[in-house]
């Protein structure tokens, strides 16, 4: 079988790219490893080589080549990586609750009239929908005119390699070990801002380390202002994926924190609990689906349930339970599995 793999042109731009684009790089490795044969889109191929085409993330920029696909009678599937941005929204800019979540979400979607009609065609172009999770399913068929007949469930996955990994790499460079964790892109979406406020709050004896890459400057001008008086917040560059001292952060770590207002579920936390750490993390999104009991919960929309959280905490041991779990679910094997399933449905 042949499987042609595409995604937004400016994905792999970024030297530290997001979880959409491990997403795809990992599917790809391991169906390979499966005995498929994949290839990336470029703009000489030609999709009847080809026995099925797999786009990654709802995007328009996609549209063409899919409508295209769908008129060459190609199969097409889409790994969806959504969530309804619309409570993130709704909080963030400050609709007034007065109007009612009903009456907001109404005008919302009036607003993004245009956009989901687009979306809508685009998913119609599709013979198979992949969401990451049920929740995330459930989402799809919320926001767009999709039937069930048209997905398969495929979850997220994370690299063995972080199993046991070692702290020493991290622990020796940047002389610090049973810290809380935070790595992510700094933008609104990832909430670091709300996370450092209760960070200070919180009155634990622990180092806040943040990793990650500037995508929003006056949003991380508001993150170093609120950390500007605790020298017990880091703020360390993005680490590519395959760093080791990616690995090794996470192993070093006492407690890692995912404070998103929403995530499906969050590459970051899978790997961090894999590595051993503790989880604490956003409720929005299908977290609680993915990590059941081996993770804490707080609202992302609440600095007092983030407070909660990071002093419960460190009342917990560290155990195998969480990594032992992840190992055992959610790895890229996994996922090569399950896409595979999904392709002999449409093949």
């Amino acid at each position: 079988m042949k499987s042609l793999f595409t995604i937004y042109p400016a994905a792999f731009q970024r030297i530290n790219y997001g979880g959409g684009e491990v997403q795809l790089t990992k599917t790809k490795e391991y169906l390979q490893k499966s005995g498929v044969d994949v290839d990336l889109f470029n703009f000489r191929t030609d999709l009847k080589d080809y026995d099925v085409l797999h786009t990654f993330g709802i995007n328009l920029e996609v549209f063409s080549l899919c409508e295209t696909a769908k008129k060459l009678k190609v199969p097409r599937a889409l790994s969806t990586i959504f969530w309804d941005p619309f409570k993130f929204h709704y909080f963030e800019n400050g609709f007034v609750y007065a109007y009612g979540e009903l009456m907001m979400r109404k005008i919302f979607k009036n607003v993004k009239g245009t956009i989901y009609k687009r979306i809508n065609e685009l998913l119609g172009f599709q013979d198979i929908l992949l969401p990451n999770s049920y929740i995330e399913r459930e989402q799809v068929k919320k926001s767009f005119n999709v039937k069930d007949a048209r997905f398969h469930v495929v979850p997220n996955g994370v690299d063995a390699s972080f199993y046991k990994a070692d702290a020493g790499l991290f622990k020796k460079k940047f002389n610090l070990s049973d810290f809380v964790l935070f790595v992510g892109r700094i933008e609104k979406r990832k909430n670091l801002l709300r996370l450092i406020k209760a960070f200070n709050r919180s009155g634990i004896h622990k180092d806040l380390v943040v990793i990650g890459d500037v995508k929003d400057n006056n949003y991380y001008s508001s993150c170093l202002n609120e950390a500007r008086n605790n020298k017990r917040v880091h703020f360390i560059k993005g680490l590519h994926h395959e760093d080791p001292l990616l690995k090794s952060a996470y192993a070093a770590c006492d407690t890692f924190v995912l404070p998103s207002y929403y995530e499906t579920p969050g590459l970051t936390a899978l790997e961090a609990g894999l590595a051993g750490a503790k989880l604490i993390v956003t409720k929005e999104g299908s977290t609680m689906e993915y990590f059941k009991d081996n993770a804490a919960y707080f609202s992302p929309f609440s600095t007092k349930s983030i407070v909660a959280a990071l002093r419960d905490s460190q009342y917990r041991e560290k155990d195998s339970k969480v990594s032992k779990f992840i190992l055992k679910n959610y790895t890229w094997d996994v996922v090569a599995r399950e896409t595979l399933k999904a392709y002999k449905k449409i093949v």
